[in-house]
């Protein structure tokens, strides 16, 4: 079954220096993962794309495995925990794993920043005219990601990380996409930059 996730691109302007660009104000917000390799990305959230909810087993958990799996899963309990026994198996649940009642992609991505790094809605302002989706295979599975461009309102307004999350930064593009790692998506920090530059 195809997963999809939903998630914001953020960033903030800082004030320039008289003799720079705007552009080069610009600092994009990424998360490190408290699981696995602690990788780093925007704010984002998995879903079923066909929205089944299967008594919320549509929650959807991320598996890195060390070695190869024994006994697989013993026992669920909702809507969180996934439990697993076995040697060399690590796991971790992703926040809001099922699309809620009436909520449509673009609201679960501001949920899930919502959850995953603190900020309100009302504490961001989406950009119009860019809405960008990924696709690449997980475990043998095939996953879309698909991303919205928002802008912080106020620069120094606070993030609060979920468990989920153990470290924040703000990055020029150059260090975002040193951070990112993923070929993909550093192509889509340069492209939103790209995108940014030419509305000024």
């Amino acid at each position: 079954m195809a997963v999809r996730a939903c998630g914001l691109i953020i960033y903030r302007r800082l004030q320039p220096a008289p003799s720079s660009k705007v552009t080069d104000s610009i600092e994009y917000l990424l998360l490190q993962t408290s699981y696995g390799t602690h990788h780093w990305t925007p704010p984002k959230g998995d879903s079923r794309s066909d929205n089944t909810r299967g008594g919320h087993l549509c929650q959807a958990a991320e598996w890195i495995l060390a070695e190869e799996m024994q006994e697989i899963i013993d026992e669920v309990h909702l809507p969180n925990a996934v439990e697993m026994r076995g040697t060399g198996i690590y796991f971790s649940t992703l926040l809001a794993g099922h699309v809620d009642p009436g909520e449509d992609d673009l609201q679960t991505a501001f949920r899930e920043t919502q959850e995953e790094a603190g900020l309100q809605a009302s504490q961001l302002t989406l950009i119009e005219g860019y809405k960008k989706e990924l696709h690449y295979p997980v475990r043998g599975k095939p996953k879309t990601v698909v991303y919205w461009l928002a802008e912080m309102k106020d620069c120094n307004t606070e993030i609060k990380l979920s468990e989920e999350h153990q470290a924040f930064q703000w990055l020029k593009l150059e260090d975002a996409c040193k951070f990112a790692e993923y070929e993909d998506m550093q192509a889509t920090l340069k492209e939103v930059h790209q995108f940014l530059c030419s509305r000024e």
